[in-house]
């Protein structure tokens, strides 16, 4: 199986930073096919969610540059990395 990971800002996001509904409507199809698809972005779950809660993802989301990986129906953080003083 191949997963499909998309950017949300000038990627899957029309320039005023939304979902077109033809978009949501055509992944939402994929998704229920069985197509493995999610999303990785800077944002955080908090600001994603509102513009992405359209979409039907049974998949976890990458958020905060890769810091964080969120079940994105519950918002729960299933992973977190942090660094030390010392690493950043």
């Amino acid at each position: 199986m191949t997963l499909y990971l998309s950017d949300l800002d000038g990627t899957l996001l029309s320039n005023d930073a939304k979902l077109k509904k033809r978009t949501c409507e055509m992944l939402n199809r994929l998704i229920e096919k069985g197509v493995m698809f999610s999303f990785a972005t800077a944002r955080g779950i908090k600001t994603s969610y509102p513009i992405m809660k359209e979409l039907n993802l049974k998949l976890p989301v990458i958020v905060t540059n890769g810091c964080m990986i969120a079940d994105f129906a519950t918002g729960e953080i299933l992973y977190k990395c942090t660094y030390s003083e010392k690493e950043t």
